[in-house]
Protein backbone atom coordinates (compact mmCIF):
# COMPACT_ATOMS: atom_id res chain seq x y z
CA UNK A 1 0.00 0.00 0.00
CA UNK A 2 2.59 2.55 0.82
CA UNK A 3 4.20 1.74 -2.88
CA UNK A 4 0.63 2.90 -4.14
CA UNK A 5 0.82 6.14 -1.72
CA UNK A 6 4.41 7.43 -2.89
CA UNK A 7 3.28 6.76 -6.70
CA UNK A 8 -0.57 8.22 -6.30
CA UNK A 9 0.77 11.14 -4.77
CA UNK A 10 4.44 11.62 -6.97
CA UNK A 11 1.42 10.90 -10.47
CA UNK A 12 -1.27 13.48 -8.08
CA UNK A 13 1.24 16.10 -7.68
CA UNK A 14 3.04 16.90 -11.04
CA UNK A 15 0.19 18.87 -12.45
CA UNK A 16 0.96 21.27 -9.70
CA UNK A 17 5.46 20.97 -10.05
CA UNK A 18 5.17 22.71 -13.46
CA UNK A 19 5.38 26.52 -11.90
CA UNK A 20 7.76 25.42 -9.76
CA UNK A 21 10.52 26.90 -11.97
CA UNK A 22 13.20 25.98 -13.57
CA UNK A 23 16.61 23.66 -11.95
CA UNK A 24 19.91 22.30 -12.85
CA UNK A 25 18.76 19.11 -14.89
CA UNK A 26 21.92 17.26 -14.13
CA UNK A 27 22.72 15.29 -10.86
CA UNK A 28 22.75 17.28 -8.06
CA UNK A 29 25.89 17.69 -6.10
CA UNK A 30 25.88 15.49 -2.83
CA UNK A 31 23.31 13.09 -3.79
CA UNK A 32 23.87 9.09 -3.65
CA UNK A 33 21.81 7.24 -5.07
CA UNK A 34 22.74 3.93 -3.25
CA UNK A 35 20.76 5.71 -0.49
CA UNK A 36 17.86 4.37 -2.19
CA UNK A 37 17.27 1.10 -0.92
CA UNK A 38 15.86 -2.03 -3.54
CA UNK A 39 12.63 -2.04 -1.03
CA UNK A 40 12.06 2.16 -2.25
CA UNK A 41 12.70 0.97 -6.15
CA UNK A 42 10.35 -2.10 -6.14
CA UNK A 43 7.64 0.30 -4.30
CA UNK A 44 8.29 2.74 -7.09
CA UNK A 45 8.65 0.27 -10.17
CA UNK A 46 5.91 -1.23 -8.70
CA UNK A 47 3.40 1.54 -8.34
CA UNK A 48 4.52 3.35 -11.70
CA UNK A 49 3.83 0.10 -13.53
CA UNK A 50 0.76 -0.10 -12.30
CA UNK A 51 -0.07 3.38 -13.22
CA UNK A 52 1.73 3.80 -16.65
CA UNK A 53 0.00 0.65 -18.30
CA UNK A 54 -3.47 2.13 -18.20
CA UNK A 55 -1.91 4.53 -21.25
CA UNK A 56 0.96 2.30 -22.42
CA UNK A 57 1.94 -1.07 -22.88
CA UNK A 58 3.93 -3.16 -20.36
CA UNK A 59 7.36 -2.70 -22.12
CA UNK A 60 7.30 0.85 -22.77
CA UNK A 61 5.69 1.46 -19.07
CA UNK A 62 8.69 -0.68 -17.65
CA UNK A 63 11.63 1.47 -19.56
CA UNK A 64 9.60 4.81 -18.50
CA UNK A 65 9.60 3.64 -14.93
CA UNK A 66 12.98 2.60 -14.66
CA UNK A 67 13.97 6.19 -16.40
CA UNK A 68 12.01 7.58 -14.22
CA UNK A 69 13.34 6.10 -11.06
CA UNK A 70 17.23 6.39 -12.30
CA UNK A 71 16.74 10.37 -12.67
CA UNK A 72 14.91 10.83 -9.49
CA UNK A 73 17.54 9.13 -7.55
CA UNK A 74 19.77 11.03 -9.10
CA UNK A 75 19.14 14.28 -8.59
CA UNK A 76 16.57 14.20 -5.56
CA UNK A 77 18.14 13.20 -1.73
CA UNK A 78 16.58 10.69 -0.61
CA UNK A 79 15.33 12.26 2.26
CA UNK A 80 13.05 14.40 0.45
CA UNK A 81 11.44 11.49 -1.88
CA UNK A 82 10.32 9.24 1.53
CA UNK A 83 8.56 12.61 2.46
CA UNK A 84 5.45 11.29 0.18
CA UNK A 85 5.03 8.05 1.67
CA UNK A 86 4.52 10.05 5.06
CA UNK A 87 1.73 12.30 3.57
CA UNK A 88 4.47 15.27 3.46
CA UNK A 89 5.78 17.47 0.92
CA UNK A 90 8.61 17.42 -1.22
CA UNK A 91 10.61 20.98 -1.23
CA UNK A 92 10.14 23.40 -4.20
CA UNK A 93 13.62 22.12 -5.53
CA UNK A 94 12.53 18.52 -5.32
CA UNK A 95 9.05 18.54 -7.02
CA UNK A 96 10.84 21.02 -9.81
CA UNK A 97 13.53 17.83 -10.06
CA UNK A 98 10.46 15.43 -10.24
CA UNK A 99 9.12 16.95 -12.69
CA UNK A 100 11.99 17.48 -14.91
CA UNK A 101 12.44 13.45 -14.30
CA UNK A 102 8.89 12.56 -15.24
CA UNK A 103 9.19 15.02 -18.91
CA UNK A 104 12.55 13.80 -19.22
CA UNK A 105 11.62 9.70 -19.54
CA UNK A 106 8.66 10.17 -21.45
CA UNK A 107 5.89 11.31 -19.26
CA UNK A 108 3.99 14.40 -19.06
CA UNK A 109 2.91 16.14 -16.48
CA UNK A 110 -0.15 18.02 -17.37
CA UNK A 111 -1.91 14.76 -18.43
CA UNK A 112 -1.55 12.83 -15.14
Amino acid sequence: MKRLRICATTLLALPFLASCGVVQEGIQEGINSADYTEALKANFMAGCQQEAEKARDAETSRKYCECTFERISATIPVEEYTKLDSGEQMSPDANARLNIAVTQCGGNASNL
